[in-house]
């Protein structure tokens, strides 16, 4: 896994200063403040919005600091090698990064259940937290109601097998989500034993997949709670569940959120666009879909998009870069890589 850390933004005490000092004796009418805010470059306009709530609600509410505007400046990035570990940061001296390497935190008992499963703008997830490096702030997320793994009340051999995604976005609010995605199910159960589904006869392996409504269960930081959440699909399923199961099972799954949707990599050829705004989702084809063998394809983003990274052998791998402009969706390859078989430093010896 790696997790970018967003170098951190400039003090804007000395440009806002007089005015935070006119807010608190005297209120400032809000076109005046709107207008001053306006002015301010991107970074300082971000800070602005911690002065209080009232600077917050001008900069939201009129849309001042756009996605698109925010600066990628780079801190350095987290490095983790097994997902039940934590992992360690990874900058230059230069940075002066103020996170720990070894991520300590104040209550050890944050990290007592495992390594971290996503990251998104700077949160990472735990199984049952929300951490910020930065500020080693943390919050712990509430049970989360399992779903039915079929309708007979005496069977317990069903289990419904979930991962979990972060969503947040800073410049559009100051919380976050979590969304928890049922799996593929795997094994031989009858279509019943799944959640949600009709209730045939047949093997789950005939099953349509992804399912519509494709109901998962999604946690709101500004709530506090989770919701249990049907998605409606647009367009084709991916196949059957016999056709979308992988042979190989990757553990390590990690989400991209870009322009206000979720992208989430399935098995190993297509990946699910959630919008959390209208719940809605639709099945996006991998790049050559199974005809790459791949050892666990990756998605991320940067300004323009969603990345595809295929590791397709040892010292070779793939970027592909989804380009969905025009009203349709390609991924588009833009860099293929083979760096050879490096060679031993003891061969010399």
């Amino acid at each position: 896994m790696i997790c970018t850390v967003p170098q951190e933004y400039p003090t804007t005490a000395g440009l806002l200063q007089p005015w935070i000092d006119m807010e608190a004796k005297h209120h400032v009418p809000e076109d005046l403040l709107l207008d001053l805010l306006r002015r301010l470059p991107t970074r300082s306009l971000a800070v602005s919005r911690a002065v209080c709530k009232d600077w917050r609600a001008v900069v939201d509410d009129h849309r001042l600091l756009r996605t698109d505007h925010l600066p990628l400046s780079l801190e350095g990035v987290f490095l983790g090698w097994r997902k039940d570990r934590m992992p360690v940061l990874f900058s230059r001296r230069s940075t002066h990064c103020r996170i720990s390497a070894g991520m300590r935190h104040p209550t050890p008992t944050v990290f007592d259940d495992g390594g971290v499963k996503d990251c998104c703008n700077g949160l990472l997830l735990l199984p049952w937290h929300v951490l910020n490096p930065a500020t080693m702030e943390s919050a712990r997320l509430p049970p989360q109601l399992q779903p039915r793994p079929c309708d007979d009340a005496a069977c317990h051999r069903c289990m419904v097998s979930l991962s979990r995604y972060l969503v947040f976005d800073p410049a559009m609010s100051p919380h976050y989500q979590v969304v928890s995605v049922p799996d593929i199910p795997r094994g031989q159960l009858p279509v019943g034993h799944v959640s949600d589904h009709v209730c045939t006869d047949g093997p789950v392996s005939a099953m349509e997949w992804p399912p519509t409504p494709y109901v998962m269960h999604v946690f709101s930081s500004e709530t506090g709670d989770w919701k249990e959440t049907p998605f409606a699909r647009e367009g084709k399923p991916a196949g059957t569940v016999a056709d979308c199961q992988s042979k190989q099972e990757y553990m390590c799954r990690y989400a991209a959120y870009c322009h206000g949707a979720l992208y989430v990599p399935c098995e190993d050829d297509f990946v699910l666009r959630i919008n959390l705004s209208n719940d809605k989702y639709k099945v996006l084809d991998m790049p050559q879909g199974k005809r790459l063998q791949s050892h666990a394809p990756r998605l991320c983003k940067s300004d323009k998009g969603v990345y595809c990274v295929f590791s397709y052998a040892r010292n070779a791998f793939q970027v592909w870069f989804l380009d969905e402009s025009h009203g349709h969706t390609e991924w588009v390859l833009r860099n293929d890589i083979n760096f050879g078989t490096p060679e031993s430093p003891c061969n010399d010896a």
